[in-house]
């Protein structure tokens, strides 16, 4: 993954001569609710607000609830995040912010900074920095038989890229990212594994669930998409492939999309994919999204 963003960073600094002025969105509002589900019982809700207050700045704020029931682990997370970008001309940077929080095992603080520059008219470039703070909760059997809770916290250094086009038939985007753990994700490691470990939370459970995913222990995270306009609807597929860092089980996501403008502010979408991970059941999940912008 590292060779992917060293890759990006290289194209962009090539093509930045050709860069020409872009149009950025007017000043308005946008909201988002979404619901998926799985064939595990999972579930999750959410909802996301973008606000532009001039046309060089968006701010955006949301929240979401999510459960899975994943092999002997079930999760229960609440999520809020939040961000703000500003665009001037060809350039445009971010700062964004998420905490997903399972009161019981597992919780993870995510802070990133994103920087991009659009080229050749309908090309973006950016490059993206994020860190990762992660907790996990789990019991020992101490002196005696008696069980010792206990938690573990480390944090992560990721870097990434990504590539996007858009055209007014057909859109597509190239993403990557790897991060770097300190040494406390060792501790974590060698207690997941310990034979003193009465219950330590299969974290790996989080990157087989869409549900979950972006809140797990991801060691590196690659996708890709590619997108079909029509007059009034779309078609799209994005393919994911993941890694948790704890286990080292491997993930691929699949997803098909369709979404439809049921006026010029008003539009409804809906997602149908599969997830297949190591160790685990392949996971098949759906959803359903409105949307309104003015």
């Amino acid at each position: 993954m590292r060779q992917i963003a060293s890759f990006f960073a290289l194209v962009a600094a090539c093509l930045a001569p050709l860069v020409p002025a872009v149009a950025v969105a007017a000043p308005g509002f946008d909201l988002q609710v979404g619901a998926f589900v799985d064939d595990q019982d999972g579930t999750s809700y959410d909802l996301n607000a973008q606000f532009r207050p001039s046309d060089s700045l968006t701010l955006s704020l949301g929240a979401g609830r999510s459960s899975s029931s994943l092999a002997t682990t079930d999760f229960n997370g609440t999520t809020v995040r939040g961000g703000a970008e500003l665009r001037r001309g060809r350039f445009g940077g971010g700062l964004y912010a998420s905490n997903w929080e399972d009161s019981d095992q597992f919780s993870s603080q995510v802070l990133g900074g994103r920087f991009s520059m659009t080229f050749a008219g309908s090309f973006d470039a950016a490059l993206v920095a994020e860190s990762r703070q992660l907790e996990v909760s789990y019991t020992t059997t101490g002196l005696l038989g008696r069980t010792v809770a206990q938690d573990v916290r480390f944090n992560g250094a990721g870097l990434g890229a990504e590539l996007g086009w858009a055209g007014n038939v057909w859109s597509g985007y190239l993403r990557g990212m790897s991060y770097d753990y300190d040494s406390q994700l060792d501790r974590a490691i060698n207690a997941s594994r310990a034979p003193a470990t009465r219950a330590f939370p299969r974290v790996a459970a989080l990157v087989n669930s869409v549900l979950t995913r972006t809140a797990g222990a991801i060691d590196y995270q690659a996708s890709l998409g590619v997108d079909r306009a029509f007059s009034r609807s779309g078609l799209g597929a994005d393919l994911t492939l993941s890694s948790d860092v704890i286990s080292g089980a491997d993930s691929t996501s699949l997803s098909l999309f369709w979404r439809y403008g049921l006026t010029t502010r008003v539009g409804i979408d809906a997602t149908l994919g599969m997830t297949a991970t190591d160790g685990f059941d392949s996971i098949g999940f759906a959803g359903v999204g409105f949307s309104f912008r003015n």
